[in-house]
């Protein structure tokens, strides 16, 4: 993108005549152009914005100041500085000075009016030609995350400007926005930028200010299990992994050979069940591999002939997933179906989706037995031969358990509707994924943060490092693990007798990392933290947990 501010930090060379990349040498007199620009003229045009003249390396020419940014865009869609003293990171610095803004904070183009809908699109068209330009190599590793920042900002911005067309009645302009954007997310290298900048267009359409974009959705949450994998060797394989003592390993023999599999125990100790093909159905192998004192869970992750990794068992207090993680992981998920068929399984979709971003997962949102689960096997693998959608599978697998534990007793305190969350449940999803680290949480964020890697000296850590970060790019993973470990504790609650439960003040949804906040003036350093108290339902909402980055890192918060 053309901006009247210091150079590109590195070097990078334009993309084409197209880019929308000046040369150093123009780039440097847009620089000097704006040093001397004139003050800001007031407004002619009643759109809440002032008029400056006399910016960038051309001609004197008039820019609109965005209102509440120092930031000005040129009639050919070029970004300006229109404040004092240029942001800091040159060029950067002005798409950082749009898109770095607090949560809650007017949008850069709220101002922009009808008559604006022609620089909405050529801003648009800048910021699509500047994301192109940034993916390029970078000479270090500042100039690269930088780099990786200034994707991000173009991203968002372009979705701020499509938004902006749509709320103004503009369909036309807002598609032709959306379409661009798509595209740039599908051409971004890094993957959890392109992520999160989908999640972002699946978001705004569910809030009805975007249309409904299906490769977002069909990216992060895809409608059918990934049958082309699947079936390309004629069967579908799965390697469940039974504990034995949540789960008993006699007890899913005998249910598989109910449902029509043949038995055959391995001499080391491993059991194969197989289901022939039926007409157009294809045959599924279940493999069981031998008991062992702690699962090896993900150790064929990247193996092309295993299509379901699957868990019958205990979740050892949700640390089972993780434990398993911690051995090494390999692959990216691609192909695979996470099966968890443990207790509150929903706890350890963050550490899987970090783990393995490409893979679909599958679990639970309560505690969990083999009846239920049971019931939930019977129609995967009924759904998985006649290659049904994730809904089909899950409207059948809900009507069944409502038929046959609906009136039980033992599960009265049992939600049947969402037991299980599928790879299309967003709801549930995304309150556990923060694909920037920053932690904030996507379904509350709204602007992806590149976090600056950790410098260790050659102690291993013991002596501090100086090494000053934009607020922007502290690491808030530690405080997201910190929340869901005490969440994951809270549920529980729920092996205590109800009329305990009930008199507990804690509630697990309601807790959630905030990022980091700046205390006020005089103030101590602290987590400015609410409970609510009383019987469920009652009292005060508990504020989300920040952390304050003012000493040390955020490992160093207590909760």
């Amino acid at each position: 993108m053309s901006v009247g501010g210091a150079g590109w930090p590195g070097r990078l060379e334009p993309a084409g005549a197209d880019s929308g990349l000046e040369e150093a040498a123009e780039s440097a007199a847009a620089r000097s152009a704006a040093e001397n620009a004139p003050p800001a003229a007031a407004s002619t045009s009643g759109a809440r914005h002032a008029v400056l003249a006399g910016l960038g390396a051309g001609p004197r020419e008039e820019a609109l100041v965005l209102e509440g940014y120092e930031v000005a865009v040129a009639a050919d869609g070029r970004l300006l500085p229109a404040g004092p003293t240029p942001p800091e990171g040159g060029p950067l610095g002005l798409l950082n000075a749009l898109a770095l803004r607090p949560a809650g904070a007017p949008g850069p183009f709220d101002g922009l009016g009808a008559e604006h809908a022609g620089l909405l699109d050529r801003l648009s068209a800048r910021l699509a030609q500047t994301h192109k330009a940034l993916a390029g190599e970078a000479p270090d590793e500042a100039t690269h995350l930088a780099w990786r920042q200034g994707r991000a900002a173009a991203l968002h911005l372009m979705e701020e400007a499509a938004a902006r067309a749509f709320a103004l009645g503009d369909g036309a302009l807002g598609r032709r926005i959306l379409r661009r954007l798509t595209a740039a997310v599908q051409a971004e290298p890094w993957r959890q930028v392109r992520d999160f900048a989908f999640e972002r267009l699946v978001a705004r359409a569910e809030a009805s200010e975007l249309p409904e974009v299906r490769a977002a959705r069909e990216a992060l949450y895809p409608s059918r299990p990934p049958y082309e994998k699947w079936l390309a060797d004629g069967k579908i394989d799965i390697l469940m992994y039974v504990d034995d003592s949540g789960s008993l390993i006699a007890d899913n023999i005998e249910f598989y050979k109910e449902l029509g599999f043949r038995h055959t125990a391995n001499a080391d100790g491993s059991h194969t069940l197989r289901l022939d093909r039926s007409g157009e159905e294809p045959p599924v192998v279940i493999t069981i591999p031998p008991k062992q004192g702690t699962p090896a869970l993900f150790e064929k992750m990247d193996d092309p002939a295993v299509d379901v990794i699957a868990y019958a068992g205990h979740a050892g207090y949700g640390h089972r997933v993780d434990h398993a993680l911690a051995r090494g992981v390999g692959g990216s998920g691609e192909g695979k179906l996470v099966l968890l068929m443990q207790c509150w399984g929903e706890g350890n979709v963050e550490s899987l989706e970090r783990a393995y971003p490409d893979a679909q997962v599958l679990s639970t949102t309560a505690m969990t037995d083999d009846n239920l689960d049971f019931t939930l096997m019977e129609n995967l693998i009924d759904g998985f031969r006649k290659q049904q959608s994730w809904k089909q599978i899950e409207r059948r697998t809900e009507r069944d358990l409502k038929r046959w534990f609906g009136d039980d007793p033992d599960y009265r305190y049992t939600d049947l509707e969402s037991h299980y969350f599928f790879p299309t449940t967003r709801s549930t999803l995304v309150k556990h994924y923060d694909r920037d680290g920053d932690g904030v949480k996507d379904g509350q964020d709204h602007i992806f943060h590149v976090i600056y890697p950790k410098r260790v000296d050659a102690s291993g850590g013991y002596d501090p490092v100086v090494q000053p970060i934009p607020r922007h790019a502290l690491d808030g993973t530690a405080l997201g693990r910190s929340v869901s470990e005490l969440s994951l504790a809270i549920r529980y609650n729920h092996l205590l007798p109800p009329e305990l439960e009930r008199r507990l003040p804690w509630d697990p949804e309601r807790w959630r990392p905030g990022g980091f906040f700046e205390p006020a003036g005089g103030r101590p350093a602290r987590l400015p933290v609410r409970a609510r108290r009383g019987r469920r339902g009652a009292g005060d909402a508990v504020e989300p947990l920040r952390a304050y980055p003012g000493r040390g890192s955020l490992a160093d918060a207590r909760l």
